[in-house]
Order: C-alpha cells, then sequence, then structure tokens
C-alpha cells in the first residue's frame, strides 16, 4: 500500500517540477497593437548552456526566424534586443505570463505574451 502511495505521489509532483524547471524556455504568442491593428508575436526561447537564445516571428508578416541577438534572464526580468529590428522588449514572468513593454522606432507599446504549452 506504501509502494502504491508512493508512486502515486511521484506521479503527481513529476509535472509539476517539470513545469517548474521550463524557467523561460518555451514558445510565447501575443499580439501588438500597431495604431488599431493587432500584429501577433511568437517568442521562441530555448535553453543555451547556461543563458538563452531565442527567435521572433510575426506571423501576420510572414517573417519567421528572425534572430533576438541579446537574451537576458535574471527571473522575474527578461530582457531581449533585437538588433536588426532596432527593438527591444522588457518583461516580467509571471507563471505562464511575460508583461512588458515593445520598444521600436521611438515607440513603447504594452505586450503581455502568454506561454504555449503541448
Amino acid at each position: 500500500m506504501k509502494r502504491i502511495a508512493l508512486t502515486l505521489a511521484l506521479c503527481l509532483v513529476a509535472p509539476l517540477a517539470a513545469a517548474q524547471s521550463d524557467g523561460i524556455a518555451g514558445k510565447w504568442t501575443g499580439a501588438l497593437d500597431v495604431q488599431g491593428t493587432s500584429l501577433r508575436i511568437v517568442i521562441n526561447i530555448e535553453t543555451d548552456g547556461d543563458g538563452y537564445r531565442a527567435t521572433l516571428d510575426s506571423p501576420d508578416q510572414g517573417a519567421t526566424g528572425i534572430p533576438v541577438t541579446k537574451v537576458t534572464f535574471a527571473d522575474p526580468d527578461l530582457k531581449l534586443e533585437l538588433a536588426n529590428l532596432g527593438a527591444s522588449f522588457d518583461a516580467k514572468l509571471d507563471g505562464d505570463s511575460l508583461a512588458g513593454t515593445w520598444r521600436q522606432s521611438g515607440a513603447e507599446l504594452p505586450l503581455t505574451l502568454a506561454r504555449q504549452r503541448n
């Protein structure tokens, strides 16, 4: 009976531990409101040694795999720099949400991204 209880406990705890170990890695989606037009944004973050690397997709513009030149994450703060676009995104991680500010060409726009789970 103890063995069954232990097995059941491990089955319940393992998914929680896996979710917590994800850190910032994953697929994040949201939309920028640019002068009344919604522009979908997808940020793909992967672990890279002790740090992270990322790419950006803009499905509404047909753009994929735009390199994020710098990823800085010190929980809960995330900073992404996209030199090719002259853009940056500063956000705070809160569970499965990243809320922050997208900066590009002098504009500062609020952006919230949600983690996509498979």
